[in-house]
């Protein structure tokens, strides 16, 4: 009966009946009884199910024109009330020396330092640190495996990125979007994940995409990323006693790191991200 009326129902009205806020599970107090949130802090989850969950280093829409300037930046960090002392983890002369150079340079130039900052920065405040503190949680909440990552590889498709518009905005109360977006964007994983003969790649983007696919298909058959038929991938200093952790893409806990894939740089990275995360959680 309530599917019936919903069928019937007007798409404007379904519409405006929705909350704001965001995406997110629709807590109806049967199927779903409180936040997944709230779920792990109270540890009502499936004990013994490992995970893998993690985010793009740009998983923002948030364009402050790529003219955008450290002003720009710090305006925008003033708008969104960020904690103080952040803003050195996003725009410093080491990120600006290097922001341009190796396999990710090629992607971001055109795009001014302190615009890659303002999109990183979202990106951590609304999706990885979220991400990784979710992993630390479930490890607790569950006793299972929680695997993390930080996806650092732009679309490879040329043709995905529309060309910047040359201007600079100064509005902090409703930034623009852009979409499609450069950098490691929302989903930009998934033609690594899914590739395709039709996009030519450099042998870094090649790799890259063998080593996602060989760690996320050991996880579906295996529950493990590292264990492939048997064999399990390690570091190439670990200690090969699975007991001590010696895998390549170790668990996520507290003070402990995650998985970074980037082009001709895929590694385990022990505290990604959690320095700039502490501070975005007393945001």
């Amino acid at each position: 009966m309530v599917w019936a009326r919903l069928q019937n129902m007007d798409g404007d009205r379904l519409v405006n009946l929705q909350p704001d806020g965001g995406w997110g599970p629709v807590v109806d107090g049967v199927e779903v009884p409180f936040h997944p949130r709230e779920a792990i802090k109270k540890g009502a989850v499936h004990q013994g199910v490992p995970i893998v969950i993690g985010g793009a280093y740009e998983d923002a829409m948030t364009d402050l024109g790529p003219g955008a300037d450290a002003d720009v930046f710090h305006k925008w960090l003033e708008f969104t009330k960020a904690p103080k002392g952040i803003e050195q983890a996003y725009l410093n002369d080491n990120i600006t020396k290097t922001l341009y150079h190796g396999p990710l340079g090629v992607t971001r130039r055109g795009w001014s330092p302190a615009y890659w900052a303002v999109r990183s920065a979202s990106a951590d405040k609304d999706m990885n640190c979220p991400a990784l503190q979710a992993a630390q949680m479930w490890r607790q909440a569950s006793g299972a495996r929680a695997h993390w990552y930080l996806w650092a590889a732009a679309n490879p498709d040329p043709n995905h990125v529309i060309p910047p518009a040359a201007k600079t905005t100064n509005s902090y109360k409703s930034p623009p979007d852009c979409w499609p977006c450069p950098g490691a964007e929302h989903g930009s994983d998934l033609p690594y994940l899914f590739e395709h003969s039709q996009i030519e790649v450099d042998d870094d983007v090649a790799q890259l995409a063998n080593v996602y696919q060989a760690f996320i298909g050991n996880f579906v058959k295996t529950a493990n990323p590292n264990n492939w038929n048997g064999f399990f991938f390690a570091t190439a200093t670990g200690n090969m006693d699975m007991s001590k952790e010696g895998v390549a893409w170790t668990t996520t806990t507290r003070g402990h790191g995650g998985m970074l894939f980037s082009p001709g740089n895929i590694h385990y990275v022990p505290g990604l991200k959690q320095d700039v995360c502490d501070l975005w959680g007393k945001f």
